[in-house]
Formats: C-alpha cells, sequence, structure tokens
C-alpha cells in the first residue's frame, strides 16, 4: 500500500474492535478508534451531508453534540491523486464508497442511517479509478445491510475481453486488469479477503486496480443470483409431510416448507430441497440415536451446486420443550444452554461449508386465552434463536412474533384452527401451510429485518 494509508494508520493511539449491535444496522465505534466504514443503505435525499448521516451519532458523557473536525471527522481518498481529503459537514456521502472515520467522545459511539434510508438497489456497481501506470488502489465499501461475497462480483470494462463476458475476480487479476484480493480494516489492523470471503455490512475495503486496466473504464457490480438452493431442516410443523386422510388423493395435512406452500412462492420451486423430519428437535435431527438426518442433509448439500450461494433455514423448538424426563433428545432454552449450542452446530457448519444459515423462531400454537390473546406456547426457545442469531451475527426469521400477531387477528382458537389447522394446534391443513409459507416470505422480503439479504429475497416472486 502506499505511504499514505501508512501514514495515516500511524494516527491510530488505541486499538479496539468496532462491532455491530445488536441491532445489525448499527455500528458501534470505539472511543479513538480509525475504521473503513461504508453506508449499508442510501440515505435520503436532502438528508446525506456527513452532518445529516452521522451528526447525531456522537455525544459526550453529557450528551453534547460533538464538533466536528475536532471531536469526530470523517476523510475520504482520492485515487486520482492518491491524496486523502477531511469531508465538511456539508459534503455528501453515499453507499458503495468507503470513508475513514473516527472520534473522541470519550466513550463508545453508536452509528446509525437516518430515518427514511432505503435499501440500495440491487443493482448496484462501483465505478472504479484505472491504473495510470502502476497499481490504483480505490476505497470502496459494501453498499447493502447484508453481508456480500466477493465471489459474485463480475469486472466490466469498456471495451475488451471484460466487456465481451462476465470477468470474476479470479478472470480479472488473470488479465491483470483487478486484483482477486481487498483488504479491510478491523480497527487494529488490515485483513486479507479472497473471492468467497464475505464483508459485512458498514465496511469499507481496498480494491486494487492492476496495469492494464490503464486502457478501459472500469466498474465492479454485484450479482444477485436467483437461482440457488434452499435447504430446510426442523419439525412437523416444516415437514414436506402430507397426509391423505381418506385415500381420496386430498391431502389433508402439510408443512409450511412444501413445494406447495414456502414452494409456490419460489421462482424456482425445484431448488427448495424439504429436509424436516415429523417429531424432530435441534438434538434428535442430528443424534445416531435419534432422527439421524443431519449426516443425510450435510451430503445432500455438498452434492449441490452451491458455488453462487445457498441457503440452510432452521427451525427447532417444538419438540424441544418437551419435558426433559420423557425424552433425552430435549434440550433446555437459554443462551449458552443446550439449545443454544444444538442449534449453533447447524449455524457453524453452514457458514464453515460455503451456505449461508437462517435461524428461524418457532411457529406459535394456534390457541387464544381467556384473554383472546394467543397463549405463548413455545417458552424459551423463540429467544434462546433471537439470542444465537445476534451473537453469530445470522438472518433472524421471527416466525413466532409474526404468527403471533396473525393469530391474535382471528376472533378466537376455532376460527384460527378452522382457516389454518389440520386437526390440532399445532399442525397446518394445506390452506395453513400456504399461508404460513407466505408469512415467511415476508419476513424474507422485509427491508427492516436484522440482516436483510437481498439474494435470498430475489429467490421470491
Amino acid at each position: 500500500m502506499n505511504s499514505v494509508k501508512y501514514v495515516l494508520v500511524c494516527w491510530l493511539l488505541i486499538f479496539s474492535s468496532s462491532v455491530l449491535s445488536a441491532n445489525t444496522n448499527d455500528l458501534i465505534l470505539s472511543h479513538k478508534e480509525w475504521r473503513i466504514i461504508s453506508l449499508p443503505t442510501k440515505p435520503p435525499e436532502g438528508k446525506n451531508t456527513v452532518e445529516d448521516v452521522f451528526g447525531d451519532d456522537f455525544n459526550d458523557v453529557n450528551g453534547n453534540a460533538g464538533v466536528y473536525g475536532d471531536q469526530w471527522v470523517l476523510f475520504e481518498y482520492n485515487a486520482e491523486t492518491s491524496k486523502y481529503k477531511k469531508l465538511k459537514k456539508t459534503d455528501l456521502v453515499k453507499q458503495g464508497k468507503g470513508y475513514w472515520i473516527t472520534h473522541l467522545m470519550g466513550e463508545a459511539a453508536t452509528i446509525d442511517m437516518p430515518a427514511g434510508s432505503v435499501d440500495t438497489p440491487s443493482n448496484y456497481s462501483h465505478t472504479l479509478a484505472p491504473s495510470l501506470g502502476s497499481n490504483q488502489w480505490n476505497l470502496l465499501g459494501n453498499p447493502y445491510s447484508a453481508p456480500i461475497n466477493l465471489a459474485r462480483y463480475s469486472v466490466i470494462t469498456d471495451t475488451g475481453i471484460c466487456s465481451e463476458q462476465d470477468c470474476d475476480l479470479d478472470k480479472a487479476k488473470a488479465e491483470e486488469i483487478l486484483n482477486n484480493q481487498v483488504w479491510i480494516y478491523d480497527g487494529g489492523q488490515y485483513i486479507l479477503k479472497n473471492k468467497g470471503d464475505t464483508i459485512d455490512p458498514w465496511n469499507g475495503f481496498w480494491a486494487v486496480a492492476l496495469t492494464e486496466s490503464q486502457n478501459y473504464s472500469l466498474s465492479l457490480k454485484y450479482f444477485f443470483s436467483n437461482n440457488v438452493p434452499i435447504f430446510l431442516i426442523g419439525d412437523s410443523t416444516v415437514i414436506n409431510r402430507e397426509i391423505d386422510d381418506n385415500g381420496d388423493g386430498i391431502y389433508d395435512e402439510m408443512g409450511w416448507g412444501n413445494e406447495d406452500a414456502l414452494g409456490s412462492y419460489m421462482i424456482y420451486p425445484d431448488n427448495l430441497f424439504n429436509k424436516a423430519h415429523s417429531g424432530a428437535s435441534s438434538k434428535s435431527y442430528k443424534n445416531i440415536s435419534g432422527h439421524s438426518d443431519w449426516g443425510k442433509t450435510k451430503d445432500l448439500i455438498l452434492s449441490k451446486d452451491i458455488s453462487n450461494g445457498g441457503y440452510l433455514l432452521i427451525q427447532f423448538g417444538h419438540n424441544d420443550e418437551l419435558d426433559l424426563d420423557e425424552s433425552p433428545e430435549n434440550t433446555l432454552p437459554g443462551k449458552g444452554e443446550s439449545f443454544y449450542t444444538e442449534l449453533k452446530v447447524y449455524t457453524d457448519w453452514a457458514k464453515q461449508n460455503g451456505i449461508i444459515p437462517v435461524l428461524i423462531t418457532s411457529v406459535e400454537r394456534m390457541n387464544k386465552g381467556v384473554e383472546s390473546h394467543v397463549i405463548e406456547n413455545v417458552g424459551d426457545y423463540p429467544q434462546t434463536v433471537r439470542d444465537l442469531a445476534t451473537d453469530e451475527g445470522v438472518l433472524l426469521l421471527d416466525l413466532q412474533d409474526k404468527s403471533w400477531k396473525e393469530y391474535n387477528k382471528y376472533p378466537d382458537s376455532e376460527a384460527i384452527q378452522e382457516d389454518l389447522a389440520y386437526d390440532d394446534r399445532t399442525h397446518f391443513s394445506p390452506k395453513g401451510a400456504k399461508i404460513v409459507g407466505g408469512w415467511l416470505t415476508e419476513l424474507i422480503c422485509q427491508s427492516n429485518n436484522n440482516r436483510y439479504d437481498h439474494m435470498l429475497c430475489g429467490q421470491f416472486k
């Protein structure tokens, strides 16, 4: 890296890692910490200056607003001059660019986006400064509110080979147009990221245009595939089961993960692989003494093409909550307890094998109480799922909360069950399964979700 970057790093007095807060649309920046950041959403028109976006985030211990330039500051990098510029409070900031930021407020600052900010369009592309004869550094950033995978970037030139076909980072490196590695800064050191690695929201990164890029106009575009596999694991409320009680060819029970339920909302329903098992808990699903499905599911996932991405949707809890005296396969809820650690096995494996885990809280049971509110029948298990999602930075679909709210729109338990149930307060008719599948689709595509994922939403109509 050129010397100006090293000069800037020498300003760092105290190193401590900034982190995403419990609301992963926020960033926590420690006192005196330097970071390369990028806006994860598009600020509203007229509310997109340095002051508009960051001015309310820096306050001292007495609540007094910090003084820009003295107590907090942003710098941008000019690739053409290879120099930094201290931004004015009135300068515009936008997603996709990287900015150096620090503050001296005495305690950690929580940085968020202004009200009315919207998700970055999925067709966003970065414009890069090409080489002027030597390697050219560009300070960019993740423009989305979800992690991006570097394997999904394509390099585009106005002429030449990368104008005629998609050039991924490896191809661009082979043509000496753009390096296939980028660098982020974690508050204490640079970290090298390779093709296939992810970059979290709020993170800026350095990309390097190589010598052959001097002949082109150069851009970097992120592509979301709408044709990736989705794998489901869970219990009977998810299962692909289709019970025909009367032998008349009409299905009477169905899980929300059925191809005619959740799959009916997908662009490519053949990409839905439902491996849920009736009666499974988070523990019994993987244990040989239990349902023993996890090994087969892992083999299935690894047999599919997940080079463009893939998702593992996980919903357990109904069978985990049974009396521990009844079965050794049940678990205890709570942060760090057995339900938490059993679920973490699935999320860890998914991350290690290039597939994105998605945690789902258990759908509520269809039962209204004496005060005409749905009784929360799934105990502390949903909160454990929420805690794990926060701790591990995993997308959360809060189906327990969604179903509770939807059920409460009905006058009583009988009305809920008449509309959605099979023959009890837990399992669904085909109509009910499709309704719940629609709720999942809504949760997946809500832009205010805790880690909204453009590509996952893009799998649905």
